[in-house]
């Protein structure tokens, strides 16, 4: 029997019935009736490792096209053990602090619903939430995310949360589910053109049986292809995989260089004292071993020789220099942010790969955190009956030194002289540009009448 049921199109819906792919002949699926599984069964489906017999449907391969797949994806224990590796852990906080380091400002044209909101971010604390959701998807590849309105039974149906339901049964908690905690039980597997394709419509979360995709949110950072992705237990790559193999080739060279700084050195005596007493040999040579230090003196015999031999070690930095950014590719992020290395260089700085690093930050902002905030924003505005558009804007990640800031400033001021000169706007239309430049928000504009223009400073009386 099959691990993911798949809905077949017209005459199955009608019927509600689930219909499971327990063959795959002549890269054909062989569907058979109803069957429910109980929570036992239900269970040992969700394990870590498992072989997913229904990868091959509508795509006319087979499930042993799959080994090399299975053998490079790691385990979550795997990834657990990987993630407390010194460069790799750099690498999840690095992701995890840079996209919030900003912050973000909620956008909206009502003041009352925008200090409830700020409120309510707070009160949920949806930044840490979000952070430790990053971690998980860095970690293991994806997350899920619950929220938690006090709904106990019925899970597994659908919720879409109105303005009745938001205010009877407010959001308390946002909470992250590991994947080791969750196994898709309804995947759309059949119907390509279907808006839930590979998208699991019912998990099933340990403890609670099955959840309703609507009630959940999948966060994942890096994804990867449709084909695979009941491997990856329907979520995305993690950090960890993509780093592995960089890491391991880094750790093993910095040992070896290890070795040779240690054993750069070679001295060597030419003596005939090993055909005499080879015993005496071994043991002066012993001795010279563990006494050997930049304060030591060696006794020879005129008879003898000694000669050193020295490993170049030129080269080596360039050796390092490579597998540092080797690790830096991997983990997709500039060496000198996730290993704190200095550009060299003639007047490197390192503010261009910096700049590319903060521009793939705010792509991952826009595209992955953006909307969920805005949906959780929509839900909390339910709770107090406005049902209006909230937006989000992340504050930029990159910091502008003050020659620029200066810089930019002027150039927004000439073009607001010449507005004026060329009498195209006015002072205030001028003020109001520079404003929306993000210069000079502290100055407000003081409307005055015609009468008070034209007051010399004459009393009335002395006319």
């Amino acid at each position: 029997m099959g691990f993911y049921p798949s809905k077949p199109k017209a005459k199955a819906q009608q019927n509600k019935t689930i219909v499971y792919a327990s063959q795959i002949q002549d890269n054909r699926a062989d569907l058979e009736p109803l069957t429910r599984f109980c929570d036992e069964k239900e269970y040992q489906k969700f394990i870590d490792s498992f072989f997913n017999t229904q990868a091959g449907i509508n795509s006319a391969n087979s499930v042993m096209q799959y080994s090399n797949f299975l053998l490079q994806r790691l385990s979550y224990v795997e990834c657990s053990s990987l993630s407390t590796e010194p460069i790799i852990n750099n690498a999840i906080g690095k992701f995890s602090n840079e996209l919030f380091r900003k912050g973000f400002e909620i956008v909206c044209s009502n003041q009352t619903q925008k200090d409830y909101l700020d409120n309510r971010v707070k009160e949920i604390e949806l930044e840490k939430i979000l952070r430790n959701a990053i971690e998980a998807s860095l970690i293991y590849g994806g997350c899920i995310l619950y929220e938690d309105r006090g709904f106990q039974d019925k899970l597994d149906t659908p919720l879409y949360v109105t303005k009745e339901i938001a205010q009877r049964n407010k959001l308390k908690q946002i909470v992250c589910v590991s994947p080791f905690n969750v196994g898709a039980s309804e995947v759309e597997m059949y119907n390509p053109l279907s808006d839930r394709y590979m998208k699991p419509n019912k998990y099933y979360i340990n403890g609670n049986g099955n959840v309703h995709y609507t009630r959940l949110e999948n966060l994942v950072i890096f994804n990867v292809p449709d084909l695979i992705l009941p491997i990856f237990n329907f979520f995305g790559l993690s950090l960890c995989q993509l780093m592995k193999e960089a890491v391991r080739n880094t750790n093993t060279s910095y040992n070896a260089l290890a070795d040779i700084l240690l054993r750069f050195k070679t001295d060597i005596i030419t003596s005939d004292l090993l055909k005499i007493n080879p015993t005496e040999a071994i043991a002066r040579a012993q001795f010279i071993n563990k006494s050997k230090n930049n304060l030591g003196t060696l006794l020879l015999t005129k008879d003898e020789e000694m000669q050193q031999f020295v490993t170049s070690l030129a080269g080596l930095d360039k050796v390092v220099a490579q597998l540092q950014e080797s690790v830096a590719i991997a983990a997709r992020m500039p060496a000198v942010k996730l290993l704190g290395l200095t550009p060299s260089g003639f007047n490197a700085t390192g503010d261009y790969d910096l700049n590319n690093f903060y521009d793939e930050l705010e792509s991952m902002q826009k595209t992955i955190l953006k909307p969920y905030i805005e949906k959780i924003l929509r839900e909390l505005s339910l709770e107090i009956g406005i049902n209006e558009m909230v937006e989000v804007e992340f504050n930029s990640l990159k910091d502008v030194d003050e020659r620029t800031e200066a810089e930019s400033i002027n150039l927004v001021l000439d073009s607001c002289i010449k507005g004026i000169e060329a009498g195209i706007i006015t002072q205030e239309q001028a003020l109001q540009i520079v404003k929306n430049a993000g210069y000079w928000n502290e100055i407000e504009v003081i409307a005055s009448d015609s009468e008070n223009d034209l007051d010399l400073g004459f009393d009335n009386e002395g006319i």
